[in-house]
């Protein structure tokens, strides 16, 4: 069998462990600024998906997203799971923006609608997320991913639920 060529990636991250550590005193609107500032990293997922946070809101949030080449499928398309996380990433930023500070949440439920596919290139994809119900336990989110031109390429709908934030 012909020899087929590989590409490398390199990536670097910093332990959530640390990241909390430089945290410390800070509220969620703080840490979240500290984020779309470059101040703080995000989390090791978010990072190695090329997610970045561009501002936020009580309740709303907006990501950016680059397709690269290692995001893709085996046909040269954004695999729908690298689509679903930015997706889930974007709600994910919503719902923080509403927790306490003994307050956690876990997404229970999360359903795609890929619209159409994406191709890696230059365009700049963006990510919008919005709360539809903030419960004391469970909240209802949904997130639309646009191109530069605000062509729609996918929909989400989550339901998430508030735990309590575990200690040490």
């Amino acid at each position: 069998m012909t020899e087929i060529p590989r590409q490398t990636q390199s990536i670097s991250w910093t332990a959530p462990a640390d990241v909390m550590k430089a945290a410390a005193g800070l509220d969620m609107s703080g840490y979240l600024q500290a984020v779309v500032h470059g101040e703080l990293p995000n989390s090791p997922a978010i990072e190695l998906m090329g997610i970045r946070l561009e501002r936020f809101e009580n309740g709303s949030a907006e990501v950016s997203f680059r397709p690269c080449d290692y995001h893709v499928n085996f046909v040269g398309a954004v695999h729908g799971g690298v689509i679903s996380a930015v997706l889930d990433s974007c709600i994910g930023y919503a719902v923080n923006t509403t927790l306490k500070p003994n307050e956690a949440f876990v997404t229970t439920q999360l359903g795609i609608q890929y619209v159409r596919g994406i191709r890696p290139g230059p365009a700049t994809f963006t990510a919008k997320a919005r709360l539809r119900h903030r419960g004391s336990r469970v909240v209802f989110a949904d997130a639309v991913l646009t191109d530069d031109r605000d062509v729609v390429h996918a929909l989400a709908t989550a339901t998430c639920s508030i735990t309590e934030r575990a200690v040490g």
